[in-house]
């Protein structure tokens, strides 16, 4: 990378990190190399990440869910751009992860702390189906069940009854 674009890269407030793909004699892919990280990703995560370092050593502290190997070696393979959301349990925050590539051998990772998003979102899902006063299920709630039940019971070939108090 050029100073240009590590200074440029350094002054953006999304956590960066770029690493380059390693081949063996086969021309296949077997491993990745951090070539660089941002001054943002230093203060957010300290030195999981550092320069010289190669994803086979730090790839147990990663999240089991994502296959970051398989995903790296797509978006070298298609050179199409790959997101995905994901909730590190350790800091129980979630992140909006994207990765593009950059170069026929080079990949960049961002990352954005998501977890407001995702609280606001589980927080006016729940006021859907929920009086914001009392909390108790509201009418949406009763006719979203109702409908699960009545579903279940026609693919069960089963009958419901319901008696309804208007109180």
């Amino acid at each position: 990378l050029s100073l240009f674009t590590k200074e440029f890269l350094d002054k953006l407030t999304v956590p960066i990190v770029i690493f380059q793909a390693i081949f063996d004699s086969t021309s296949s892919v077997h491993d990745y190399k951090v070539i660089y990280v941002n001054e943002e990703h230093r203060k957010q995560s300290g030195n999981f990440h550092t320069p010289g370092q190669y994803y086979s050593e730090f790839k147990d502290k990663l999240p089991p869910t994502i296959h970051f190997f398989d995903i790296f070696n797509n978006v070298i393979k298609t050179g199409e751009t790959y997101v995905q959301e994901y909730l590190n349990l350790s800091l129980n925050r979630w992140f909006k992860m994207t990765l593009q590539e950059m170069g026929k051998d080079m990949i960049s990772l961002s990352k954005v702390d998501i977890t407001s998003e995702k609280l606001l979102e589980r927080h006016v899902q729940f006021l859907e189906l929920n009086d914001c006063a009392t909390g108790l299920a509201n009418s949406a709630n009763f006719l979203k069940t109702l409908r699960q039940k009545v579903e279940v019971a026609k693919a069960s070939d089963k009958k419901i009854g319901l008696i309804v108090f208007n109180i």
